[in-house]
């Protein structure tokens, strides 16, 4: 009655498969050739409870006609179907060289998945995202809105990845590419660091052009393995609404680009931080538009209270720290002690 991705393995031609009600849809890897015959094996690997295979593989041909089939796109962020379902471009996070988290947001609820393989590898893996919605009576957007994230794991440290994102089996987002954290003490590490971007001018974009921009050979003209930004990221008062215009709509190129080709959230992890802006210049108030639009490291000795509010991770051969400088503001207190004996540890 149903076949899921994981179900099956394709033989014959690589590529990425989805289901689309009761259809199995592959889209290549490479280009069909024109007049060329193909031979397709799908090989299930249902059983029943005995353990016995449930049923045979099947094989067919097919011939392309009198004009090469073009591989995808190497991205398209968003696709036709994510231009008007996007809501967030796809932006990145993590805690580990071995791990990744992708995140985004859409208009309509349904089901989130992620498509990814490595540069190296054949074929794509598939990963189903959480999903949250957002009313509009919270955020004060005007709409709903739903986010979705995908872990990731057992990646290669300074790998170089590709993954496609999907909404209810339609694509969002095409060959989009991100590289893993870099590992181990012999290993050097090269990242971007900026603040005070949090607004909707000119200087953030052209900012994020410079850190996006690629030479002839399509590499990043300041290579960096991620991007921390020290604060301030949404003026002014780090509600939901400035997150996404001052923040997702500036960052990803969504808001004065329309598309995600110069995004610098959706090909390397950001790590955020509290500015006074977040706290809507109060320490005694939530950010709750920073702490509900990332999923930043848990450390396992976390202070209660003190969740995503500062953390640590390590890149190549160095330990970075990250800490909520508006614990020191106004008088002593608890929270400032907790997060003071925890950077001691």
């Amino acid at each position: 009655a149903s076949v899921s991705d994981s179900s099956i393995t394709l033989s014959g031609l690589s590529g990425r498969v989805s289901v689309d009600g009761g259809s199995v849809v592959l889209q290549p890897s490479r280009a069909l050739s024109k007049n060329t015959t193909y031979t397709i094996t799908v090989a299930p690997t249902l059983h029943d409870t005995s353990g016995g295979q449930w049923a045979s593989p099947e094989s067919w041909r097919f011939t392309t006609g009198s004009r090469p089939l073009a591989a995808p796109a190497a991205m398209r962020l968003p696709t036709p179907s994510g231009k008007t379902e996007l809501f967030r471009y796809p932006y990145l996070q993590t805690d580990s060289a071995r791990r990744m988290k992708i995140l985004w947001a859409t208009t309509t609820p349904g089901q989130g998945l992620v498509h990814y393989k490595a540069d190296s590898e054949q074929w794509w893996q598939a990963v189903p995202a959480t999903s949250q919605e957002y009313e509009s009576a919270r955020t004060q957007l005007g709409h709903d809105f739903y986010q979705h994230e995908a872990l990731l794991e057992g990646l290669t440290p300074g790998a170089h990845y590709r993954y496609n994102v999907l909404h209810n089996g339609a694509a969002l987002a095409d060959g989009a590419s991100f590289k893993t954290l870099e590992d181990g003490i012999n290993t050097g590490v090269r990242f971007v660091v900026f603040g005070d971007s949090g607004s909707e001018h000119e200087p953030p974009r052209a900012v994020r052009d410079a850190i996006a921009s690629r030479d002839a050979a399509g590499q990043l003209n300041y290579a960096h393995d991620f991007i921390v930004g020290v604060g301030d990221i949404a003026y002014y008062n780090g509600s939901y609404v400035e997150f996404d215009q001052r923040f997702f709509d500036q960052l990803s190129g969504k808001g004065d680009r329309g598309d995600g080709e110069h995004s610098i959230l959706a090909s390397r992890p950001f790590f955020p931080v509290l500015g006074n802006h977040e706290y809507a210049q109060n320490e005694n108030a939530l950010p709750e538009g920073f702490l509900q639009s990332f999923s930043n490291p848990v450390p396992d000795d976390m202070p209660a209270g003190g969740e995503e509010r500062y953390y640590s991770f390590d890149s190549g051969n160095a330990h970075f720290v990250v800490l909520d400088s508006m614990k020191f503001q106004g008088r002593p207190s608890a929270a400032l002690d907790a997060m003071l004996a925890w950077l001691d540890r």
